[in-house]
């Protein structure tokens, strides 16, 4: 029997796709948040959850079929764009202004977040395997022109008949590698339309706070009243988009904004929670219990 390689006996590695230095500013004195787990897998539902054990999935950033170019995706996201934002949304939690430089990596940041979760591997990862089943399935259909280009190139004649059971015995399949790539690549490349836009600070008024959720972006279309369903990054080209720093301070990107603070009251804040825990794909997080309650009971 071989011996395991290093990374075969090592214990998974838990992956954070929400990042911690991010939900902890949501966190209470304890470290803890308010999770309403919508597949109904807590007991009660909500509970107060410790901060590292959400938003977690073992070796989620690992390459399934590593070759050695996608490796190392999780130290790109801790040193590149989740270690310097950190530093950037402190400076702007605490009300100090930001050079362009570090709106550039404040703007990665928001651009990685919903890129990287498990909801958009999934999501990706099926409709990259449908298309190249379909591709496969067209090429290999026509087994009298396959059984033609194998006498031509290896002077081997194979019969129609094992070229039709090769196809069906192999089926291409997209690995992870084809998520972490997408994810690094737009990542970088699309950052500059969200950077075009206007960006503003919405400020919840006393005795309001905003929740969040896996996704921790509700994007719009024309009007903050009407949110575009949760696509990842640019795939609906949604022009506005929203994404809670704090449970009293939320940044937001649309054409038109002009940088400054906004105060928010119940009319703006309770169909945003709402509409940010309709789209959460497995659990929305809060503060306050009463406020998730608020944002759970009105979906």
């Amino acid at each position: 029997m071989a011996k395991p390689t290093k990374r075969q006996a090592a214990k998974p590695r838990r992956h954070h796709h929400f990042p911690q230095f991010h939900l902890a500013h949501f966190a209470d004195a304890r470290l803890r948040l308010w999770a309403y787990d919508k597949r109904g897998r807590l007991e009660p539902n909500p509970k107060p959850i410790p901060l590292a054990a959400l938003a977690v999935e073992a070796n989620l950033y690992d390459d399934d079929a590593p070759s050695g170019n996608l490796e190392g995706v999780e130290e790109w996201l801790a040193n590149s764009v989740d270690g310097p934002a950190s530093i950037v949304v402190r400076k702007v939690i605490s009300a100090q202004s930001i050079t362009q430089q570090e709106r550039e990596t404040l703007g990665r940041y928001v651009m990685s977040r919903d890129l990287r979760t498990p909801a958009t591997r999934d999501f990706l990862m099926k409709r990259a395997q449908a298309g190249v089943e379909a591709d496969y399935d067209a090429r290999v259909a026509d087994t009298a022109q396959i059984r033609q280009a194998i006498l031509e190139d290896s002077n081997v004649d194979v019969s129609e008949r094992q070229v039709a059971a090769l196809a069906k015995a192999y089926r291409p399949v997209v690995t992870k590698g084809f998520w972490l790539e997408f994810m690094q690549k737009h990542t970088i490349r699309a950052l500059p339309r969200l950077l075009a836009k206007g960006w503003t600070l919405f400020r919840a008024d006393d005795g309001c706070e905003f929740v969040t959720s896996d996704v921790g972006i509700l994007k719009h279309r024309g009007g903050w009243d009407r949110p575009a369903p949760s696509k990842p990054g640019w795939w609906d080209n949604a022009d506005g988009w929203l994404m809670p720093l704090t449970p009293h301070l939320m940044l937001a990107m649309a054409p038109g904004l002009y940088p400054g603070d906004k105060l928010v009251q119940r009319a703006f804040l309770d169909p945003f929670n709402r509409a940010i825990a309709q789209q959460a794909r497995e659990f929305v997080f809060a503060q306050s219990e009463s406020e998730l309650r608020r944002a759970i009971d009105m979906v």
